[in-house]
């Protein structure tokens, strides 16, 4: 009878004990694995920095970039990822380098091929520049005279350049321009220059004042002289104190 219950109870201490030694293999796989993978992810985090300070010469001319691909990958240890059709469509190139660290080397050589690049471990991804697209505002407005008649062919430039445009038969204009906001000179014979603020998105509704000291200018014409407000068009102009 004791010699069952020895036995019952070695069997109990058994499946106890059982449990705990698959826990702690578990832990142990688990470990191992765990160092392993750190391992390898230095290795590749220190192949990846050795490529990229690598010490390159190369002097080469007149060749295909495929060729200084290839001749970069075997002295960095790395490997290279393009478009074929991309780096054929920049023809023949040439590279002349002494002493210098990948990394260096790509980002002085690359941009005037208009190429940029990245890492993704310790392979090179050339890839093209993506031309920014800049962005255009388009400006609207209206000119109108004192009595808010429309004012076709009113000069309007974009202040401090000669970008601009001129006013429609309804007085009315459409400007792109590069700046969101701003300021505006419009200009017409026999009235004042004005300069107004603009914003993209809203309508510019400018009121030109006519220029009345500019219109008691005498002129002279062929056939004799008149005042500035009856003649616009002038040959030559005297003020009326001359």
């Amino acid at each position: 009878m004791c010699n069952f219950k020895n036995k019952s109870m070695q069997k109990s201490r058994i499946r106890i004990r059982a449990p705990r030694g698959i826990l702690i293999r578990k832990m142990l796989i688990f470990m191992k694995l765990f160092c392993l993978f750190q391992f390898v992810f230095f290795i590749s985090v220190q192949a990846n920095v050795y490529s990229q300070q690598a010490v390159i010469n190369v002097e080469m001319e007149n060749v295909s970039l495929k060729t200084i691909f290839t001749e970069l990958s075997v002295q960095a240890g790395c490997d290279f990822l393009y478009n074929n059709q991309m780096i054929q469509q920049k023809g023949l190139v040439s590279l002349k380098v002494q002493n210098k660290p990948l990394d260096q080397v790509l980002k002085e050589w690359l941009p005037s091929l208009g190429l940029t690049f990245s890492y993704d471990d310790n392979v090179v991804i050339i890839r093209a520049i993506k031309e920014e697209k800049k962005k255009v505002y388009m400006i609207e407005g209206k000119v109108v005279d004192g009595n808010n008649v429309p004012m076709p062919g009113v000069t309007v430039l974009l202040d401090s350049t000669q970008f601009g445009t001129s006013t429609d038969t309804a007085g009315r204009f459409v400007l792109p321009l590069p700046r969101e906001k701003g300021s505006l000179v419009f200009s017409f014979v026999g009235f004042k220059t004005k300069k107004v603020a603009y914003m993209a998105g809203k309508l510019v509704v400018v009121k030109m004042e006519e220029d009345i000291s500019g219109l008691d200018e005498v002129q002279v014409v062929a056939y004799g002289s008149q005042k500035k407000r009856t003649v616009i068009s002038a040959i030559s102009s005297v003020n009326g104190g001359q």
